[in-house]
């Protein structure tokens, strides 16, 4: 759609207008002054009609991760091979012992020091494999653990203090 027409007297360049500039004053980059004459079609006398301006194309979503296309693009030797991340099975021992320590307070003192040493073990391997995943849960693993083993020592501590009261009230 071809917009309003203006040619320019001092150095005749023609600027293609926006009809929304109809009536109004324009610069030239020469530096003249031009006003912006209605379109030849409402000059001429025919029904112009008002025409919409150009719609955008429909809205389609977002595109996929990386671009249109449907991957990213092959190298030299073809796509690139990505392998599949496996869980370490260390770290999900890690927080499964750690749970159960803080959980079961009286037996912090046997599930802590396993939780940590399997979450150490499993932030070794993952450290060293990098298709293993699982730090999250051994580091989890890892704080329960400690959380349970200072948790069993305060649970020993009263116990034993207990019964050190309890016998001294009975003898």
């Amino acid at each position: 759609m071809a917009g309003n027409v203006v040619r320019c007297a001092r150095c005749g360049l023609t600027l293609d207008l926006s009809p929304f500039a109809v009536g109004q004053t324009v610069a030239c980059p020469c530096g003249a002054h031009l006003t912006v004459p209605p379109p030849e079609a409402e000059r001429a006398g025919e029904p112009s009609g008002e025409q919409a301006p150009p719609q955008a194309p429909p809205y389609r979503g977002p595109l996929p991760q990386g671009g249109p296309w449907p991957g990213p693009p092959p190298g030299p030797y073809g796509p690139p091979y990505m392998q599949a991340r496996v869980q370490c099975p260390e770290a999900t021992h890690a927080l499964i012992f750690g749970i159960l320590g803080f959980v079961i307070g009286c037996l912090g003192l046997i599930f802590g020091p396993i939780a940590i040493s399997k979450a150490s073990e499993a932030e070794r391997k993952i450290k060293a494999d990098p298709r293993l995943e699982g730090s999250g849960m051994a580091l989890a693993g890892k704080i329960l653990g400690i959380i349970a083993v200072i948790y069993g020592v305060v649970a020993l501590a009263y116990f034993i203090f207990f019964l050190a009261t309890f016998a001294a009230f009975h003898r």
